[in-house]
């Protein structure tokens, strides 16, 4: 494969090969005792928050949640605490139809080395981490 052709290749076809998303993924009902699990146990420090029907409705990382924990949670139990409450509704995300070109140049805009995958409908289809597209780069070169 010519560089030009990685660069031109659909996300999802780099991601075809990608882990069990579920542990990256919450919905927007769930309490705070089980967002800080998911955390806790993904290498991405984020859970993407969904609705109902998988779509997109927010992001909540581990800064985030220590960010908020620190303002003060008093009297309140964890599972009372929806992480709705707590996500960060600003989504940078990506279509899945994107070229790795598309999704180079707006984690840079950004300013971030991770970015939401979605299909057409909206809904989560993974993550893609810059790390992903350097090593498949790798095995170009």
């Amino acid at each position: 494969m010519k560089v030009k052709d990685f660069r031109e290749m659909k996300i999802k076809k780099l991601m075809k090969d990608h882990p069990d998303y579920d542990q990256y993924i919450i919905e927007e009902n769930k309490g705070l005792s089980t967002l800080s699990e998911k955390i806790r146990d993904n290498p991405f420090q984020m859970v993407v928050v969904i609705d109902k029907k998988k779509k997109v409705k927010g992001i909540v990382t581990a800064w985030d949640m220590a960010d908020k924990i620190s303002s003060g949670i008093a009297g309140k139990k964890l599972d009372e605490i929806k992480v709705m409450d707590y996500m960060n509704r600003v989504i940078y995300s990506i279509s899945e139809n994107d070229t790795v070109d598309t999704a180079i140049h707006r984690m840079n805009a950004i300013k971030k080395n991770k970015i939401i995958v979605e299909n057409e409908k909206g809904e989560f289809v993974g993550v893609l981490h810059k790390s992903t597209i350097r090593d498949k780069m790798d095995e170009v070169l």
